[in-house]
């Protein structure tokens, strides 16, 4: 369907861009919408607006990272392009439920 080549093509440019700041609205353009359909489209489709979707996508990856053991949290939060490393890290226990810094020490243990 059209819903789902836009929000395909849209995961992909949040996964090629997880690394920086990149504009909803650039997202939308992209797609070849204007950004409140782009919304609509894209929530309706994967159950989250499309800036939570990336928040979510740049969560996993930070995961990811921390649990190499190889980056402190703030190095994790500039790689992500995160404006700093409070910010990262309150947003990073919102969406996981444990701070950063826990979730390195805990997977060091196991």
């Amino acid at each position: 369907s059209e819903a789902e080549r836009i929000v395909q093509k849209a995961k992909f440019i949040f996964e090629e861009n997880k690394y920086s700041f990149i504009p909803m609205e650039a997202v939308a353009r992209s797609v070849g919408l204007d950004y409140q359909l782009f919304r609509r489209i894209f929530k309706d489709y994967t159950g989250l607006p499309p800036y939570q979707y990336f928040l979510q996508i740049k969560i996993n990856k930070a995961k990811t990272l921390l649990r190499e053991q190889r980056y402190t949290v703030k190095e994790v939060a500039h790689m992500l392009a995160f404006e700093n490393q409070y910010y990262f890290s309150r947003l990073f226990k919102r969406k996981t439920g444990i701070c950063p810094s826990l979730w390195q020490s805990e997977r060091a243990i196991s």
